[in-house]
């Protein structure tokens, strides 16, 4: 259990700031980052809830509305963090979106910090628009200084997705826009930017790659007159 909580903590950390968390102090996450991390992220509904064990795990059959990443499974474990402020037990028969990882038994479990309210989650619907293609979760993209916001049409809003496609050596091999904002904004001079900017280096460098081949995702959101960044 110890050692499930802990895990939790570090990814929670290494997550950048998009979504709004429950009342209790939970890091906030960006989907981006949660689609490298996590192993499960879908809109589910708790079916029968059960106790396990002393220390506050749960463990529910659920019903997946939506699956955005990973394998259908029948049941879901629940952290509840008991005893704590961070004390969490979903509501039956009621809809969240959750990131689950895998347990040291490869269960998927979740906790306060990974469950929320859909209608809650903007950036849910550029789930539902685009399915994105798993990204190795050793693969980590950094941000070497902000991106000019110069480069971009001001008129336009909302996300500019561009696929990337890496050699082995993580250097960037291709960059191609994949949406609308995208493909209206990408030229010589922004190419030129994201391969100045945007570099990828590994999590844990004992571990290897499953493919030569490494693709990823540069997300960019025009929001406020200001251009922000993400990225897996």
């Amino acid at each position: 259990m110890l050692k499930t909580q802990i895990r939790y903590y570090v990814i929670l950390l290494c997550l950048c700031t998009t979504f709004n968390s429950f009342s209790c102090s939970c890091p906030n996450i960006s989907f981006i980052n949660a689609y490298s991390y996590f192993d499960f992220i879908g809109t589910v509904q708790f079916e029968n809830l059960r106790e396990i064990n002393d220390y506050g795990l749960y463990t529910s059959e659920v019903n997946i509305q939506e699956l955005f990443k990973g394998n259908t499974v029948q049941k879901i474990f629940i952290n509840s963090q008991k005893g704590n402020s961070c004390n969490f037990i979903p509501q039956e028969n009621t809809s969240y979106f959750i990131l689950g990882s895998k347990n040291e038994n490869g269960q998927i479990e979740i906790s306060l910090c990974t469950a929320f309210n859909p209608s809650s989650i903007k950036n849910i619907n550029l789930l539902k628009q685009r399915r994105l293609e798993i990204v190795d979760t050793n693969l980590k993209q950094r941000f070497n200084g902000k991106i000019k916001n110069s480069l971009f049409n001001k008129k336009l809003t909302g996300y500019f997705i561009y696929k990337v496609i890496l050699n082995s050596d993580l250097s960037i091999s291709q960059i191609l826009p994949i949406n609308q904002n995208a493909l209206n904004n990408f030229n010589s001079g922004i190419r030129f930017e994201f391969f100045k900017k945007i570099s990828y280096h590994k999590i844990n460098s004992e571990l290897s790659f499953s493919k030569d081949k490494l693709t990823s995702y540069i997300i960019l959101n025009w929001e406020e007159e200001t251009l922000r960044s993400t990225g897996l």
